[in-house]
């Protein structure tokens, strides 16, 4: 069962971050951005951060397209929220700013997938406009596994994430991930695959579409530069401007 149809369990292990979070991305906004205040959140899960940067004053939309996840989101953040596919959600020069700092842009199998979403993207963005995406990037030489864990509470009742990311598959360019969530007594399994990129076939991926590399920064808030030792990382995009 997929922790992604559980969207209070979802939000009570990612809530802890959300200040963190908006934090930066107002920052990255402030030092990069166009000074709009129309803001987009591609894949916005439980609509946490749209939830956030709305009280900060931002207008912020976002979409998802899992049925629970974002009857949840809509519920916090109302019509605000649609429904939406990362490989074809476009509203022409509608925003100044996107983001996306979960990792959903691996769940696009494919090279073709994540462009038809960085174009969309572009599309919806105003002149200026910047997408900062989060990103796990995979260095192939070092084949190990990797285990994450995060812990919160629900309903009164604590509830812990283990992640398990296996070597990844270079062939393929996949990665398997395993995930146990626990709750009380219960106890929930899941198993799927991300697509992977390391740090040249990101740049590559990246001179396809409409966005230049503006900045990188760490999960700490550092800037930093996109090398093969990068891993955890937030890039943030310009769209081109063009003639």
């Amino acid at each position: 069962m997929s922790l992604y149809a559980h969207p209070r369990l979802y939000d009570a292990l990612q809530a802890g971050d959300t200040s963190q979070e908006a934090d930066l991305l107002e920052r990255i906004h402030r030092e990069h951005g166009n000074g709009g205040r129309d803001w987009l959140e591609p894949a916005c899960g439980t609509g946490r951060l749209v939830v956030e940067l709305s009280r900060r004053g931002w207008n912020v939309a976002g979409y998802d397209r899992e049925p629970r996840m974002l009857a949840y989101a809509r519920r916090r953040a109302g019509p605000r929220v649609e429904r939406g596919d990362l490989r074809s959600f476009c509203r022409p020069a509608s925003w100044d700013f996107a983001y996306s700092l979960e990792g959903s842009f691996r769940h696009l199998e494919s090279d073709r997938y994540a462009l038809a979403h960085l174009r969309a993207t572009a599309r919806s963005l105003r002149p200026g406009g910047l997408y900062a995406l989060g990103l796990d990037l995979t260095d192939y030489r070092f084949p190990e596994e990797d285990e994450e864990t995060w812990e919160g509470e629900a309903g009164g009742r604590s509830v812990r994430q283990v992640q398990m990311a296996l070597p990844a598959d270079r062939r393929r360019r996949l990665e398997r991930i395993l995930q146990f969530v626990s709750i009380g007594r219960r106890l929930l399994r899941e198993r799927y695959d991300l697509r992977t990129y390391d740090a040249a076939e990101f740049r590559r991926l990246v001179a396809r579409s409409p966005f230049g590399l503006a900045a990188v920064y760490d999960l700490w808030g550092r800037r930093t530069r996109l090398s093969s030792s990068t891993r955890a990382a937030i890039f943030v995009l310009r769209k081109k401007w063009r003639k």
